[in-house]
């Protein structure tokens, strides 16, 4: 009786503990291979598939290299309410560890957008960006693991802008008001001219006029 007992035990002691234990769910990163150039910023969405189970909520745990990229910003999808928990939601860029949590109230069955990570791209090379051992799926009775092929990242060198060459036009001479200026000066020396002449022909018709009026009144003296 007392071995029965004990096998029963063992047995409920079994199925207990293997109760939890379901297929894993995925992880989806995309785009799964990024290019980018450091000191550039760039998005990466996170998918939740449970591959036909029905899951309520996720731990979900992501690696990345500290070194190489920084987390600036994770949203949430609208459609999970997030667990503010300490253990369950932290960005540590020291350590390159992104930890979000969240439940999905009317469960799903198929893959679900849970979030996008913004990352900032530090240094040349290539990182990997991978889930975390410490990821958990829950469905409504149980847990499972949270698996997924990590995501790469090839960080180019940051390459500065090029100084843009500006070059200075050179000054327009304008030969408009010389012209116009030697135009009026020429009009007014053809003027001055004009003027000098017309004054010697005058003065040379007055002492023609003397003369022949003088001549006159010789003749016309004399004659008396």
């Amino acid at each position: 009786m007392k071995k029965i007992l004990t096998s029963i035990i063992t047995l409920s002691a079994i199925t207990l503990f293997a109760l939890p234990v379901s297929a894993a769910t995925n992880v989806v990163f995309t785009p799964a291979t990024a290019s980018i150039t450091a000191g550039q910023t760039f998005t990466m969405t996170v998918a939740i598939n449970p591959n036909g189970a029905s899951n309520y909520a996720e731990k979900v745990e992501i690696k990345y290299p500290a070194g190489m990229l920084e987390v600036r910003n994770f949203t949430l999808n609208s459609a999970w309410t997030a667990l503010n928990q300490p253990g369950y939601d932290l960005i540590d860029n020291a350590n390159g560890v992104l930890i979000k949590s969240a439940g999905y109230p009317a469960g799903f069955t198929s893959t679900a957008t849970f979030g996008t990570i913004t990352f900032y791209a530090k240094t040349a090379g290539t990182a990997s960006v991978s889930v975390g051992s410490n990821s958990i799926a829950f469905d409504a009775n149980s847990q499972s693991t949270l698996v997924g092929t990590p995501a790469t990242v090839t960080i180019g060198a940051y390459v500065a802008p090029a100084t843009p060459i500006v070059q200075t036009p050179s000054p327009v001479v304008s030969t408009a008001t010389n012209t116009s200026a030697t135009t009026s000066d020429i009009t007014a020396a053809v003027g001055d001219t004009d003027s000098k002449g017309s004054a010697t022909l005058y003065t040379s018709l007055a002492i023609i006029a003397v003369l022949v009026i003088g001549g006159i009144a010789y003749f016309v003296t004399k004659k008396a």
